[in-house]
């Protein structure tokens, strides 16, 4: 107010109104309105505020209005993921009722804090306040969550700053970092992950309780490292298998993680790199609900569970995951891509693989294309090779894998797409390029080859590592 009025009846009514209208208004405040003597001082000292563990994601926007009148006023979000976004928007509209009313000691504020650090005031104003709207644009350089702050400060109950409509978002945020996993794996041994090299226990979504082996680079950092998968062969070694990816795992300051599945427990080799079907494989023309898993049930899928369980235990902010298989890991590396082309990879890299899941139903009649050769019978998704096609996905193959050893699958569809691995991985990709043209969608998948290497996962790890560890 402008003016007041000092008689000792109409001061007394006043000051008992407002101070009443203060408690009311603390009361009801379900946002968390609360008193201090000194806002600014409570604000960058640690005034109390609402304990959530829990962040929300982006895009975030304020659960109700703001309103403050005859009082001190403090409204703190909770913490707000900004992991994966670069550039971070605040948006608000603010005003002040009763316009001609207020004081230069009447003020608004709002701030934000990035991980728990100093709050950084983004707009104040003092006295009456025209209807605005506040934006402010921060560039984000690795950090985790953000939270946001409003004080307000009037002197009596006809004043009154409000703030709606507040946002915060991100033109620049990676869709992977607004994905949280249902089914975290249950790590049994969680402190193994911080060992250079590790063997972590943890209980797959089908119940069974796997072994991972992990190597740590001496310079991983555990809140923004890469973290990798290793998916080994046949012969379900996987431990030999990250033995030849440590050196290069070192080199770049990773985390990788190569989970086993036995053959006590997935005796076929579809058991593990086709997993997607409750009684074996699907196969044939016609898609049947009932041979299928739920999508969060397959093989593929325990990637997904065990990145999101790892990623939880080491602090780790990054939100998508690289992933190399070699051989039958070659085939369960281009099936994650198949039949989960929403998983959370960055790239993936399958190499060597002894036949493919073609991305074509072949027009339906050819029993070349007959599940699990290829997408007829498999279940109908209008928009997986639009998925597929624009995912980061690198064939990688041995210019010499040319033997037909005992491992080599010789069935008439698997010989149709070529008579040794090498030109069966030039075929998977050629004929995925004329696919992804004939549907006109986007293409973002590498053929590469390395000369002089045969069927060897530690002959290709090196090229390999070029592209899991690249940026």
């Amino acid at each position: 107010m402008k003016t007041h009025d000092h008689k000792n009846g109409l001061f007394m009514r006043t000051l008992i109104k407002n101070i009443s209208l203060s408690f009311w208004i603390c009361l009801v405040w379900t946002c968390g309105c609360e008193m201090a003597d000194d806002a600014d001082n409570a604000n960058d000292s640690g005034f109390p505020e609402r304990d959530l563990d829990t962040a929300s994601s982006l895009p975030y926007s304020m659960p109700s209005s703001f309103s403050c009148s005859s009082n001190v006023c403090t409204w703190t979000s909770e913490p707000i993921n900004i992991s994966g976004a670069s550039e971070v928007l605040i948006s608000a509209d603010a005003r002040g009722d009763q316009y001609g009313q207020f004081e230069s000691s009447d003020y608004l504020k709002l701030r934000y804090s990035v991980d728990g650090g100093s709050w950084t005031t983004f707009f104040s104003h003092t006295d009456d306040l025209a209807p605005r709207t506040v934006t402010k644009s921060i560039s984000n350089t690795g950090g985790n969550t953000i939270r946001i702050r409003i004080t307000a400060k009037t002197s009596a109950s006809n004043e009154s700053y409000k703030v709606n409509g507040l946002s915060v978002k991100s033109p620049t945020t990676d869709p992977a970092c607004l994905v949280v996993d249902p089914y975290p794996s249950k790590l049994q041994n969680p402190e193994t992950l911080n060992a250079a090299q590790g063997k972590l226990r943890f209980v797959a979504r089908d119940g069974n309780t796997l072994t991972a082996y992990t190597h740590r680079s001496a310079s991983f950092d555990a809140k923004t490292g890469k973290i990798v998968f290793i998916m080994h062969g046949a012969g379900r070694n996987a431990s030999s298998y990250l033995d030849a990816w440590r050196k290069y795992v070192e080199q770049a300051g990773a985390f990788a993680i190569a989970p086993e599945f036995p053959t006590s427990l997935y005796p076929d080799s579809e058991d593990y790199n086709l997993g997607v079907g409750t009684a074996g494989t699907p196969s044939g023309s016609t898609y049947d609900p009932s041979e299928w898993r739920n999508p969060n049930d397959t093989t593929h899928s325990e990637i997904e569970h065990l990145f999101e369980a790892v990623r939880k235990a080491l602090g780790n902010a990054t939100c998508r995951y690289a992933i190399y298989g070699h051989s039958a890991g070659g085939q369960f590396v281009h099936r994650l891509v198949t039949f989960r082309p929403d998983a959370r990879f960055s790239r993936a890299v399958a190499a060597n693989s002894g036949w493919y899941t073609l991305p074509s139903t072949g027009g339906g009649r050819d029993s070349n294309f007959y599940m699990p050769y290829g997408l007829q019978g498999a279940p109908p998704d209008a928009t997986r090779l639009e998925k597929m096609f624009g995912r980061d996905l690198v064939v990688l193959l041995g210019e010499d894998d040319v033997v037909r050893d005992d491992d080599f699958r010789t069935t008439r569809q698997a010989d149709a797409q070529g008579l040794n691995r090498f030109e069966r991985g030039n075929f998977y990709f050629s004929m995925a390029k004329k696919e992804a043209s004939a549907a006109g969608v986007a293409f973002r998948w590498t053929l590469d080859t390395v000369p002089g290497v045969a069927h060897s996962n530690s002959g290709m790890a090196g090229a390999a590592a070029k592209y899991l560890f690249a940026p």
